[in-house]
This record gives structure tokens, sequence and C-alpha cells, in this order.
């Protein structure tokens, strides 16, 4: 019915000749640039052939390049295997179809381009000069199909070309729908034994070990992942239009500091949920490092108004937080302040318990219960940080420095302590660069890890993004990272100020190729745990709905 309606030609074998076979006369038959080798239990997402051909003209001595899908072994998303090893299927929630699911996967793809040895042959382009090189398809071993995929990337791997991933295309694959269960699995078994005597069974498992520790395959797949797993259980947006509250947020200044940033993100979102938002500093001055949606003011201009809600987090804030009307005042601790600042007037007003209805809140369970230790003050509720995914995730970037950090002068990020375990060491410190925050994410992912050795932080956000961008973390145990760091699982961590361990564990995670992939993998997890809309909704139930 098709080839009556378009012009294309139909070769038709009156007896069934076997899939490779079949797909030799097909390439045959072609003159091409390219071949597609697509099963007949797939469905095509938008712009399917033209994202994979873009792939292949991206990237260097391309033969063969394959899309993610729900059920594609090494290239399924979001999830790749069942608790008992075997493949995850990942069927398609209720409303979702395989076209909205690929451009799911278009929207949040990293678009790495991960080099792999292996590509799945259920939607397989090969490239002209691949095929003039290394010849067809292997059907006389394999003439069914099932392993004539895997021995063809070999053969193009061992004459100098390279595999990819094309990471922003997704073809959605039935699964084995041309053969029963048993008669698949009898297949698989035959044409692994024939593809172990071919090749040798030291070469497949070495492919096998590099494909599932390949870093930028599991960056991709995780973000990727973990982006469809987040659209599904989307935080509903908050709607306070009708209501329009003014809230408030006191800060010394809005320069670029993690205290700034949570401010910014969060009021930006509340000013999209219809309310007004206004951010106090002294002189009202604006900065551009962050899109700011609030208006910008000065404590002076802020003394004439009544506020919904207002907010301090800086005891350098404190007299005019108190000064200030409002209907609902919230001191937000994002640090422990006590610990590290002098004991002045300011800083014992910040934490006076007897200064009657202010709401109480933190950024973690560490910092409130420094604060509840130290003053007695009841920490009613905890909001966490967040990360903006869209600034920070995998890039395609040359992993040129051994070590990343911040590389904050003040004296509790320890920089000089990263100093001195990265002797020998290239070392690249992101403040050096005073890169626009837009930016931040490239400089991240040139370094094959990255490191935090701060003494006190009430949530370590740059560890966070270091994870979101799929580079693996080595840190120091700061206090208020025990809100999501796990020793081991997404991150190593140590005890602060010593060199020594710090620069021990640098190294073990830059030299071993398994534990950096269970780190990337856990971390950009961890990260998409954390997002500013959900803070931002549940700090706005907690103190603008309740009220």
């Amino acid at each position: 019915e098709f080839a009556s309606q378009y012009p294309v030609r139909l070769i038709r074998n009156e007896q069934a000749k076997g899939y490779t076979v079949a797909a030799n006369q097909g390439i045959a038959a072609s003159e091409r640039p390219y071949v597609v080798l697509l099963n007949s239990d797939t469905i095509v997402g938008p712009g399917w052939l033209e994202k994979l051909i873009r792939c292949a003209q991206t990237m260097p001595e391309a033969a063969v390049v394959g899309p993610l899908s729900n059920a594609a072994s090494w290239q399924s998303v979001p999830q790749l295997t069942n608790h008992d090893g075997t493949w995850h299927l990942n069927p398609l929630p209720d409303g979702t179809t395989p076209a909205s699911r690929a451009v799911e996967v278009e929207r949040w793809s990293p678009r790495l381009y991960p080099e792999v040895p292996l590509i799945n042959g259920f939607c397989y382009l090969i490239t002209r000069r691949a095929l003039e090189r290394v010849g067809f398809l292997d059907d006389e071993n394999f003439p069914r199909g099932y392993g004539e995929e895997d021995d063809f990337s070999i053969r193009c791997v061992e004459a100098g070309f390279n595999l990819y991933v094309a990471d922003d295309c997704y073809v959605y694959h039935s699964k084995s729908r041309s053969f029963t269960p048993e008669g698949r699995n009898s297949l698989v078994r035959t044409s692994k034994e024939i593809l172990r005597r071919k090749h040798g069974p030291e070469t497949i498992e070495a492919l096998v070990d590099r494909i599932r520790s390949d870093e930028e395959l599991i960056r991709s797949r995780t973000f990727v992942g973990a982006a469809i797993n987040k659209e599904a259980n989307k935080s509903p947006e908050r709607d306070f239009h009708d209501r329009r509250p003014l809230v408030g947020w006191l800060q010394p200044h809005l320069e670029q500091a993690g205290g700034i940033r949570r401010a910014i993100e969060m009021t930006n979102l509340l000013s999209r949920w219809g309310c007004r938002t206004v951010l106090i500093s002294p002189d009202g001055w604006r900065t551009d490092w962050l899109p700011i949606l609030s208006d910008v003011i000065s404590v002076d201009d802020a003394r004439p108004m009544t506020f919904d809600l207002l907010i301090v987090s800086d005891p350098d804030m404190v007299w005019p937080f108190r000064e200030l009307k409002a209907d609902r005042k919230v001191n937000y601790h994002l640090d422990s302040y006590m610990l590290y600042r002098n004991d002045d007037e300011s800083l014992r007003a910040y934490y006076d318990p007897s200064h009657e209805g202010v709401v109480h809140i933190a950024n973690s369970k560490w910092t409130a219960e420094q604060v509840q230790a130290y003053s007695e003050i009841g920490v009613e509720a905890v909001f966490p940080g967040g990360v903006d995914k869209r600034l920070f995730h995998p890039m395609q970037k040359e992993r040129s420095h051994d070590v990343v950090c911040s590389g904050s002068k003040r004296p509790g990020k320890a920089t000089d302590i990263i100093e001195q375990a990265c002797s020998n060491l290239t070392l690249l410190k992101m403040e050096e660069h005073e890169a626009p925050q837009r930016h931040l994410a490239r400089l991240i992912n040139s370094g094959r890890v990255f490191v935090s050795a701060s003494w006190l932080e009430g949530f370590n956000m740059t560890a966070l993004e270091a994870m979101a961008c799929g580079v693996p973390v080595v840190m120091t145990d700061d206090g208020g990272s025990r809100e999501y760091a796990v020793d081991g699982e997404n991150a190593i961590v140590v005890e602060p100020k010593d060199p020594n361990a710090l620069r021990e564990q640098i190294l073990r995670v830059r030299d071993d190729p398994s534990l950096r992939a269970h780190l990337i993998e856990n971390g950009i997890t961890t990260a998409w745990a954390y997002d500013w809309d959900v803070v931002a909704a549940d700090f706005a139930d907690f103190l603008i709905v309740s009220a």
C-alpha cells in the first residue's frame, strides 16, 4: 500500500530468507550516504531521522548511530534494568505517546552524542563510507538477526570508525514482536555463542564492560531519564493571581552568592505564580548575574510599605527586618552564622528568641539543629536548596582538568586546603574566571572531579550543581550537605581540614572507572530530587496558603 502511493522501490521475497539477508538486500539496493535498519515493531518520533543524520554528520568518523528508546538495552530510558538485572521495557504511562516522549527526550537531552562500542540494532543508522570499507552485515553467521549488529559494530570499530548514540532522538520499541519469547531466547543464545567464537569471549566481555561504565552514556541516559520521571511527577504550579500577596526579601546585596541565588530563584517563581515580589537591599541596586523578575528597592523605599510576608536571611539585615511592617515575618536560616561571625549586637538580635511573631525556618536539618542549640529558637520547617537543570547539566566538553572547585577566597570555603590536596594536579578555580552564571556549567564540566572542602555550609549548592552536571564529587562533611550527600553513594565525603585525606579520595575517584560511573549516575539522580519549583511551592504552601 505504501509503495503504491510513494516513489519507493519495494523488494519482496516470496519466501522469508531471514532478517539479516533481507537487510543486506535493502542495503545493496541503495546508493545514498545513509542507510537505516528500522525494526517493524517501532514507532518513530518527530524529526527522528534528521536527528540521527545530524549526529552522524557532527561526530568524527561516524559509522553507526542509534537513538534512545524505552527498550534498547544500554540505550533505554528512563530505567535501564529491573531489580533482577533483566532489561526494563519502560512501558509508556497513560497519557504519554511515543511522540510526546520523543519531545520530552529532545527537550532535556544534553546532546552529548556518547561514543560507545555497541549500538542496539532495533534502529541502526549506517554511513555509506562504513559499508564501503567494512562490508555488509554477516548474513551467513546471523541470517535471522540477533548478533548481526554487534558483529557489524565490532568490525566498524576495528576498522577505525566510531559509534554514537543520538541522545536527543527517541524511537519507541515494542520489543521482539516477530518471535515468541522461547524462540527469541533460543536465537539469542545461539547468536551470542557465534559472536564469542568469531571475536573471542574476552573481546565481547571488554566491550560490555566498556559500555556499562561509559561515562557520557551514563550522564546522558541518567539526566534524560531523571527529567522524564520529573515530568511525570511534576509539582503543580501555585496560583496567587487573585490574592496578589506582597512578598519582600531582605538581602545585604544582590551579588553572586548562594543565599542570594536562593532569594532570586524563589522570588522569581513566586512572581510567576502571581505574587508581588520585592528584593530589598540597603541601596536597592539591581544586578544581572541572574534574571530578576522582582522589583528591587532600597530599605528607605520599603519603609512606607506593608508586606504580607517579609523574609530575612542574614544578620546584617535584622534591624530593617524588625523595623519594616508586615503581616507575617519569617527568619529563613541559611547558615550557622553563630559558628563563625563576631558575637555582636546584630548577631544576637538575629537569634533573639524573644522577638515575637517571627516564623523560623531553615535550609537544612543541620542548620535547624545549630540554630536550636544556640538560641532555643524553634525552627518550624526545612526548605532545602535546588538546582536549575536548564543551567546545570552535562555538556559535551573535554575533561581538561583533574579537579574543579568554586575557588572562593572566603576562609570557610577552604580553597587553600584544595590547593594543597591538588599538588601536581591540574586545578581550575571557577571564581578566578569571573564567569556569568550561565557559563558555570561549562567550567564544572571541564573537570574529572569536582571538589568542595568547606568547613561549614548551611546547604552546599555548588556540590549539588556539580552532581547535576554529571561530575563526580569529593567533598567535606560541611554540615548542611548531609541533607543529600551520602558517602560512597552519590559523593565521597571526608572530614574537613585534612588535605591528605582529600587528595587520596580525589585520586581514587579520578582513576577508578566503576566508582566514577556509580557516583555520576547517583549524583545526577540526587540533583534531580532538588528543584526550585518544588522548594518554592512547599515554601508558599507553608507561609502563604496557610496564612
